[in-house]
């Protein structure tokens, strides 16, 4: 858990999720890599007047400001973090998990919302779909998360055979909060298998 990626689009959901990879990140010695997906422009939307290089060039350079800014905040709250800022361009789903395979990340940590039906109210539409899809440890961190020290960790599974990879990662990850970990498989009251 050296290298932690947290996608922030600027919410307070995702702020905590900062603060909570902040908290692994000290404990683990690592660094954190703040990132931020921006929507570019098109001809489009901006119509023949405009430089869309231009102005996709603005837009980037303004949310990197924005993100360092952040970055440097939850930095001083906790010293000797190492954050770096990164910009990049939509779509959200497939650049963070290239993202991440490119740069060696070991830990996807995200904030959720929740949306509509059972697995939205559980994780948001993205946060599902990251977790979905990833090959590495994705962490949610709830919208309702309130800062206080970890003392259980909750693993859902449906009992594939890559879960057994998880394993390790979660039981270091229990020893760094001193936590017990709670395994939850969800099924169908009806489902046989």
């Amino acid at each position: 858990m050296k290298r932690i990626l947290v996608p922030v689009d600027f919410s307070p959901t995702s702020k905590k999720a900062l603060k909570f990879a902040a908290g692994i990140a000290l404990k683990t010695k690592g660094s954190i890599v703040a990132y931020h997906l921006i929507t570019p422009e098109t001809t489009n939307t901006v119509g023949i007047y405009h430089d869309v290089k231009v102005i996709n060039e603005r837009k980037e350079l303004s949310s990197l400001k924005r993100l360092q800014r952040l970055s440097r905040k939850i930095s001083g709250d906790y010293p000797g973090l190492s954050i770096s800022a990164v910009v990049d361009r939509k779509p959200v789903v497939g650049n963070i998990l290239k993202f991440s395979k490119e740069n060696h990340i070991d830990l996807i940590v995200m904030g959720t919302q929740g949306a509509s039906g059972l697995q939205k109210v559980t994780v948001g539409s993205v946060a599902a779909k990251v977790l979905s899809k990833s090959e590495i440890p994705v962490l949610l961190v709830p919208e309702k998360y309130v800062s206080a020290p970890v003392k259980e960790i909750v693993f859902t599974t449906n009992f594939d055979a890559a879960d057994r990879y998880a394993f390790p990662f979660l039981f270091q990850l229990a020893g760094y909060f001193d936590a017990c970990v709670t395994i939850v498989n969800l099924m169908h009251p009806y489902d046989k298998t």
